[in-house]
């Protein structure tokens, strides 16, 4: 299922649980507002993403916010959070200054964003540091799916999660 057919049924289901309540009026029933927590985007003219050389051709271009805000048209989404897209680790800053600068434009619906960091590098507390406090940066994920078995049971890479359970 699409995200698109998902966000329009779950909007409908939403929608539908609330309309005994709202039949008892005579007010027209009012579309829930929806924050989708998983909006990925991609300037491929900014980043690198290898990813992308063995993904299905509709994914390997350019995704900006204007061709979020056609996607969603209609469908009440409010707010939408950033999720990182797995770029190249020499483009982390980057992508945290991007989240950034579209989280504080009130033109765009995203509020904030989870970035990309690697967990089991020794210059992550830095890293990770120079974003605390930080009211766009709401989290950070290191990819795990090509990852090397156990990579997450070393110890820099606990030593970096619980950094972040620290850092708060």
């Amino acid at each position: 299922m699409y995200r698109r057919t998902f966000s329009k049924s779950f909007a409908v289901s939403a929608a539908l649980s609330v309309l005994p309540s709202v039949a008892k009026t005579d007010d027209p029933p009012v579309a829930l507002p929806i924050v989708d927590t998983h909006q990925h985007l991609w300037d491929l003219n900014r980043f690198k993403l290898a990813w992308l050389k063995k993904a299905p051709a509709i994914l390997n271009r350019t995704y900006l916010t204007k061709d979020y805000l056609h996607a969603i048209r209609g469908l009440h989404i409010n707010q939408c959070v950033y999720m990182e897209v797995d770029l190249d680790v020499s483009q982390q800053r980057d992508e945290a200054a991007y989240v950034i600068a579209i989280s504080k434009d009130r033109d765009y619906p995203t509020v904030g964003g989870v970035i990309s960091g690697r967990c089991d590098s020794h210059g992550f507390a830095a890293y990770i540091r120079s974003y605390q406090g930080s009211p766009y940066i709401k989290g950070v994920r290191h990819i795990l799916e090509a990852a090397e078995p156990g990579l997450c049971l070393q110890p820099q890479f606990v030593k970096s999660v619980q950094l972040q359970d620290k850092s708060g």
